[in-house]
């Protein structure tokens, strides 16, 4: 067995060990992918149902363990209604040299949006109320300078009462004028980051809002690509092929030779794709999918559309504090990062403590 802190327990749920402090029982499985585990447990300290996420692999490269820190830091950061909370984080290393597991704890959300799609009718009032909680958590996400990059239904908490929550920083990043472009489930990744165009920004998140907007509506995914390829072209069937101003901002050739060589695609007709007359939403899909970073519409133009006219408080612009990592540009080594990430654990299990106390 593991050389685990007296005050931890040792509990294997489909096959995956869990070493977690003994104020959590009950655990049960929940599910998990390529970076985390998720169990539901009971926190005997506050009586309460919470999630415990599993990182799968926080520590095994150095890229790893850079956006180990920043998931860390960014969910510390954030402090708004549909974003994501978290209230504890653990590992059983007493030593920044024994770091090799790592554990976030948040509220637990009993569905996600995924889960509704797949068992719940959603008339057009709920679609707006839970898409205008996205963009107002996303408004204050994006105030704090960061994009979250891995927007979808899976990735959507559903309280009870139908408030989301937007959840999983594992590949959020800060804004900067040079991004990767490799993130984001496929069928809901913005254009601009298939193509590799490093200066994309903000409204990839919105982008991929307009999936899952359409995905509500229609009650399936709306860009549903068998590959990098076919997903570009997919997007290019919906919204047409891009003119030749539209393609010279594009900066990479091979982007641009992908483009051209699917030949011409004609705007599909978006009352019949989607499914809807509706005036309000054919206009907010319309300057949504736009194939154009610049001209796309953004975040606090979004929840200011008619469409969300029975919504809209101006109260609702929320703003973080801007998200600051003054590691990020910095040349560090794999040990000193499992320093910083130790430290971040440290911090903020004695800040939990110093509230609980007072």
């Amino acid at each position: 067995m593991d050389n685990i802190p007296a005050s931890f327990e040792v509990t294997e749920e489909f096959g995956i060990k869990w070493m977690h402090p003994n104020y959590y029982s009950c655990l049960e499985y929940i599910g998990g992918g390529s970076f985390s585990h998720v169990s539901m447990a009971h926190n005997k300290l506050t009586n309460s149902t919470v999630a415990i996420k599993k990182l799968s692999r926080p520590f095994v490269t150095l890229m790893d363990t850079k956006r180990t820190y920043r998931e860390i830091c960014l969910l510390k950061h954030m402090k708004h209604k549909n974003v994501i909370d978290l209230l504890d984080t653990f590992t059983t290393a007493i030593c920044k040299n024994d770091l090799d597991n790592l554990y976030l704890v948040s509220t637990f959300y009993p569905r996600d949006l995924k889960m509704m799609l797949d068992s719940e009718e959603m008339g057009l009032p709920l679609i707006k109320s839970l898409v205008y909680q996205m963009f107002c958590g996303l408004y204050y996400i994006h105030s704090a300078g960061v994009i979250h990059r891995d927007l979808k239904p899976s990735n959507i908490g559903v309280t009870a009462d139908n408030c989301i929550k937007i959840m999983d920083f594992g590949l959020a990043r800060q804004v900067s004028l040079k991004m990767t472009g490799y993130v984001q489930t496929r069928w809901y990744r913005a254009p601009e980051i298939i193509l590799n165009w490093e200066k994309y920004n903000q409204t990839a998140d919105v982008w991929s809002v307009g999936c899952i907007l359409g995905e509500m509506l229609t009650k399936r995914a709306v860009i549903r690509g068998h590959n990098f390829s076919d997903q570009m072209k997919q997007i290019l069937c919906l919204v047409g092929t891009p003119d030749y101003e539209m393609l010279k901002k594009f900066t990479c050739e091979e982007a641009v030779a992908m483009i051209k060589q699917y030949g011409t695609f004609v705007k599909q007709d978006f009352s019949t794709f989607f499914n809807t007359k509706d005036e309000d939403t054919l206009n907010l899909l319309d300057q949504i999918f736009n194939l154009d970073v610049d001209n796309r519409i953004s975040v606090d133009d979004a929840m200011k559309h008619c469409f969300f006219e029975d919504h809209f408080q101006q109260t609702d612009f929320m703003h973080a504090p801007r998200f600051c990592d003054r590691y990020a540009t910095m040349e560090l080594n794999k040990i000193e990062w499992l320093g910083l990430i130790y430290e971040e654990i440290k911090n903020f299990n004695c800040a939990c403590n110093t509230l609980t106390h007072t």
